[in-house]
């Protein structure tokens, strides 16, 4: 009977933690990559007041070199209107075809920002995109490699472990002198 105690009140305890654990980690998990995506849409309306400020193509190339100097988890990309990328930080513009079709590039031109999450074929990584229509009719589009679940769940897995594995213990101490 005292074997029968240990084992439920063991399994009860572990079983809740473990849940506990999956439900919080996966609450964390969605909350990260809402803040990742809420941080991308504010540093694409960051560059594009800056953008907006200055027509100078040159001089707005410059600038996004800069920027894409000191972040590299960024992508950048300033489409002309006509479709035609002018700039790219992470592969030849002039070889890249017309992005004018470009699900956030259309819902740029239509309603001031577009949104999409999709497979990049240049880069071969499924990609978060924000794009901002511009005052001159250009295009300022940044992405983002869109990191899974399981990604973030993987990023915290360690402590989490280590939390499993101390309650553990401390649920089969418990439960062994709660059975006596």
């Amino acid at each position: 009977m005292t074997k029968k105690i240990f084992y439920f009140i063991y399994a009860t305890s572990v079983s809740a933690v473990i849940l506990s654990v999956f439900v919080v980690t996966l609450f964390f998990g969605n909350a990260l990559k809402n803040q990742q995506e809420k941080n991308l849409l504010s540093e694409t309306e960051n560059v594009a007041a800056f953008l907006n400020a200055n027509e100078d193509l040159d001089s707005r190339i410059l600038f996004l070199k800069q920027i894409n100097s000191y972040r590299s988890n960024v992508r950048s990309t300033l489409i002309l209107k006509d479709g035609q990328v002018a700039y790219d930080s992470d592969a030849d513009a002039s070889s890249m075809e017309n992005h004018l079709e470009r699900p956030e590039v259309k819902d740029a031109m239509k309603y001031g920002v577009g949104f999409s999450e999709r497979f990049s074929d240049t880069l071969a990584e499924k990609k978060s995109y924000v794009a901002r229509y511009l005052a001159d009719g250009s295009i300022l589009r940044l992405s983002i490699i869109d990191k899974s679940i399981i990604y973030y769940i993987a990023n915290v897995m360690n402590p989490v472990l280590l939390l499993l594995f101390c309650v553990i213990i401390v649920s089969g101490i418990a439960a062994s002198r709660l059975a006596k």
